[in-house]
């Protein structure tokens, strides 16, 4: 896999064991992307030597209630995929700490940031 991919609206980077999954546009990514998105990491943290994961969100408006049922059931099950040990959220405001209080999975240790390299620095300690 190449550790640059890109959609119309996210795209993703690989530094060492961390994959981070940028969201430039949530409300699209939501509405038109989220199957490509979801089937890439998938893809990527069963086939790479992924320990640490980062959501960085550019742009968000709120997170609805569908958003964060639709984080709750799919993206709990997608954490527990490969051998991911932290997960990183990053965003604006509450945003970060909304993804992150929905996302469930006792064997994972998550953190919201509302800068990138400070998750990258917690996720790469992973």
């Amino acid at each position: 896999m190449p550790s640059q991919t890109t959609g119309d609206s996210w795209s993703y980077t690989q530094k060492g064991t961390v994959g981070i999954w940028k969201v430039d546009d949530w409300g699209k990514v939501f509405d038109e992307e989220l199957q490509e998105a979801e089937a890439h990491f998938r893809e990527t943290v069963e086939e790479e030597d992924i320990k640490g994961v980062i959501i960085h969100f550019v742009s968000a408006d709120a997170l609805g209630s569908e958003t964060q049922s639709h984080i709750n059931n799919v993206w709990s099950e997608l954490t527990q995929l490969g051998d991911i040990i932290r997960a990183a959220y990053v965003a604006d405001g509450l945003k970060g700490m909304a993804v992150e209080s929905n996302v469930e999975n006792p064997d994972l240790e998550t953190e919201s940031f509302k800068s990138l390299d400070e998750a990258l620095e917690w996720a790469q300690e992973a």
